[in-house]
């Protein structure tokens, strides 16, 4: 405890080393799973990510874990960062939330909806469309279509409307969450998609969008 909280490379060390979920109590309760200690530079949002906190990476084998026990750790882990705005948080805390079963990361899902509107860059992973859609497939739709509304959310004025992709790839991943959606989440999907028409048209003025 005394050691780890200043020395990058030997938190690397420790967590990469630590293979069962046994040290998740002493982990919490010391404090060692938390916000990392180091200050990441303000440029890191600009597509720069710092790699500062490994434990994130020893959470993330433990969600996969098959011990109950060990998962209910790393979602009692999850809830202790709520109100963390560290990049490598907001990052590895939405692929924690896929790699958990989705019965288990639904009851979560407002941590990773809040991790996703603190983090104002460009949205270049991946974890949230799998969130998505492990979330549908694993029978969660209210979990999916919560998560879904908040990756897809627009904004803008003047006609210029804004969204957490970079240009074109809002249209390339939209298709390819709609088909679980909508298998699982049926009018609630067609109603996402609809009050995203009407955003649109809100902020460019422009009745094309229908």
């Amino acid at each position: 405890k005394q050691e780890i909280p200043g020395a990058m490379q030997l938190q690397w060390h420790f967590y990469h080393r630590l293979t069962t979920g046994e040290w998740l109590p002493h982990l919490l309760k010391e404090g060692l799973l938390g916000e990392p200690f180091s200050t990441t530079p303000e440029h890191a949002g600009e597509g720069i990510r710092y790699r500062e906190w490994p434990a994130g990476n020893y959470l993330l084998r433990m969600a996969t874990s098959t011990d109950e026990a060990t998962r209910k750790s790393v979602a009692k882990a999850l809830r202790n960062l709520a109100d963390s705005n560290h990049p490598d948080i907001l990052h590895d805390g939405l692929v924690i939330l896929a790699a958990l079963p989705p019965a288990e990361s639904a009851p979560l899902v407002n941590l990773g909806i809040e991790w996703l509107h603190r983090d104002t860059g460009i949205l270049h992973s991946q974890a949230p469309h799998d969130l998505v859609k492990k979330l549908a497939d694993g029978q969660q739709p209210d979990a999916a279509i919560a998560v879904a509304r908040e990756i897809f959310r627009i904004w803008g004025e003047n006609g210029r409307i804004e969204s957490r992709y970079s240009q074109h790839m809002y249209e390339h991943h939209l298709p390819l969450l709609m088909a679980p959606l909508i298998a699982v989440c049926g009018r609630g999907a067609l109603q996402m998609v609809v009050d995203l028409l009407r955003q649109a048209e809100a902020i460019a003025s422009n009745a094309s969008y229908w």
